[in-house]
């Protein structure tokens, strides 16, 4: 083992000014960005619907877009459009027997997408004529 120095072993470690600065720095931005964290609460619930599934926000048609498979051995299957705000039906596509679950909006192109998980399909809807 290799000798040591007395002086060595008990000074301190010494934190040099730009090394506090630098941790006072990174502590305040840290608490900074920290998030509020609110309990959730719910603001409004509506009855729309049996058998709702998966909803998809569009920006084409600023909907909240909701699949309802109906009731069940019914074919009236349909998604709903419902207005962000106050969760009023704005738009319905009928859909009959070809339910869809699943829902994801393209902006881009201004549709609307559905998985026909019973029947094997992809649905693709024209948001703007509801085709």
């Amino acid at each position: 083992m290799p000798p040591t120095h007395a002086s060595a072993l008990s000074a301190p470690p010494v934190l040099r000014r730009r090394h506090a600065l630098a941790l006072l720095g990174a502590a305040a931005f840290a608490l900074r960005a920290a998030p509020a964290r609110a309990a959730a609460t719910v603001e409004k619930t509506v009855k729309l619907a049996p058998g709702l599934y998966e909803l998809a926000v569009s920006t084409t048609t600023d909907l909240v877009h909701v699949a309802s498979t109906g009731p069940r051995g019914a074919d009236s299957a349909r998604i709903l459009g419902l207005d962000l705000r106050t969760l009023e039906v704005r738009s319905t596509i009928e859909l009959g027997a070809d339910t869809v679950f699943g829902l994801g909006v393209n902006d881009t192109t201004g549709t609307l997408f559905g998985t026909g998980t019973r029947s094997g399909r992809l649905v693709a809807i024209d948001l703007r004529s509801g085709r």
